[in-house]
């Protein structure tokens, strides 16, 4: 049987994410250790006996929950596990959700987009540059996806203030909006 829990074991969860994610969009361990032990970061993952075949990094704030990062293992894409994962998360997360992705520029990135929308996930207006998680990394544009609505200037302002001042506190932030 698969399940979804929070997990505490963050260096299996990074060599889990190191397989999923270019370096560039993935902090080094020790900074992703430090965020873990304040609390507010928390890991949730999809096992089969004890077989992490999914992650999702999450940030809990006063009144949303930011998705940093999702992966499923390649041995495991195309079957569900994805879907049953972010429809889990719906479940226990209590306040809106939000993540990241990239602007739309082919066709992986347009199946990411609408894998979230097929779950509920809003595509926003708000483009903005994300600064480099390591040394040497270049910025990247994103975009915000919500869930269950879609975000209005003043949540914008808002999220884009707490990652700004929680997630992304080693770089420069800069906001494009478009």
């Amino acid at each position: 049987m698969i399940m979804i829990k929070e997990i505490h074991d963050i260096k299996e969860t990074y060599l889990f994410l190191q397989k999923a994610f270019d370096p560039s969009e993935l902090r080094e361990y020790d900074w992703m250790k430090e965020i873990y032990d304040q609390k507010k970061f928390k890991i949730y993952a999809s096992l089969k006996d004890e077989q992490l075949l999914g992650v999702i990094t999450l940030w809990e704030f006063d009144d949303f929950n930011y998705i940093e990062h999702f992966a499923v293992d390649e041995n495991y894409r195309g079957q569900g596990l994805g879907s049953m994962i972010i429809e889990d998360m719906k479940l226990l997360s209590d306040k809106p959700l939000v993540l990241e992705v990239e602007k739309i520029v082919d066709t992986i990135t347009q199946k990411r987009v609408h894998f979230y929308e097929k779950h509920g996930f809003q595509l926003s207006s708000y483009l903005f540059v994300q600064p480099p998680l390591r040394d040497n990394a270049k910025d990247v544009l994103l975009i915000y996806m919500s869930y269950p609505t879609l975000l209005d200037n003043n949540m914008y302002d808002r999220i884009f203030t707490e990652l700004k001042n929680k997630v992304y506190t080693r770089s420069e932030y800069e906001s494009v909006r478009r």
